[in-house]
């Protein structure tokens, strides 16, 4: 459901209800997606670490400064 943000300052109520009955509300500005109002999830289930072991390997030199051309394009 997208929204205007002006509607939604004016009927927040009506809309924050249905944001704790699992709908999705975009709030539209000006033409453009400025947030997105959803339901908190808090149970996420978090990904087992080691799904990658063994796929690849990190470089003896990972550690290594980087040379000082290559430094400058962090900081332009």
């Amino acid at each position: 459901m997208s929204i205007l943000i002006q509607d939604f300052q004016q009927n927040f109520g009506f809309y924050w209800s249905l944001v704790l009955q699992g709908k999705h509300i975009l709030l539209i500005d000006n033409q453009k997606i400025v947030a997105v109002l959803k339901p908190y999830k808090e149970n996420i289930a978090l990904r087992p670490s080691g799904l990658a072991k063994g796929k690849f390997v990190v470089p003896s030199d990972f550690n290594t400064p980087l040379p000082e051309e290559e430094l400058t394009f962090f900081y332009q």
